[in-house]
This record gives C-alpha cells, sequence and structure tokens, in this order.
C-alpha cells in the first residue's frame, strides 16, 4: 500500500512543473544567507515558517539524505 504523499509524489508530473528556473528560485528561498549551500538553520527556519518544528536530529538527517557529495 500506499499512502496520500506516496501517490502524489509516484503521478506528479515532475518534468512540467520542477523547471530549472523554479528549482533555483526555490533553492534561493532556503538559502537564506545567498551561500549557495543550504545549512540546517536554513533548513529549520523554512520550516519554521511553514509551522513544523523540527529536531535537530531530523534536519541532520535531512541533510545527510539528501547532500550526496557531503559538502
Amino acid at each position: 500500500m500506499i499512502n496520500y504523499h506516496e501517490f502524489i509524489a509516484a503521478t506528479f508530473p515532475v518534468d512540467k512543473y520542477l523547471t530549472k528556473e523554479r528549482l533555483q528560485s526555490l533553492f534561493h528561498r532556503f538559502d537564506i544567507e545567498d551561500t549557495s549551500t543550504i545549512t540546517s538553520m536554513n533548513l529549520k527556519q523554512a520550516f519554521t515558517k511553514l509551522g513544523i518544528d523540527l529536531a535537530e536530529s531530523d534536519l541532520d538527517e535531512i541533510l545527510k539524505e539528501h547532500d550526496v557529495d557531503g559538502d
């Protein structure tokens, strides 16, 4: 079985909506200090704006999972 979020992810036409320009715009929303990087603090601020309070361990896990080159 899959849940709603998994269903949306599986059926969302990524190539239609996630253009290079939109991805760059989204990246810059997270990169608050304009350093060309997204830190755990940047993630915390972004999630807080959405009303989501994540623990440091959760933020670290997000970065660990998605920072493929470890920088």
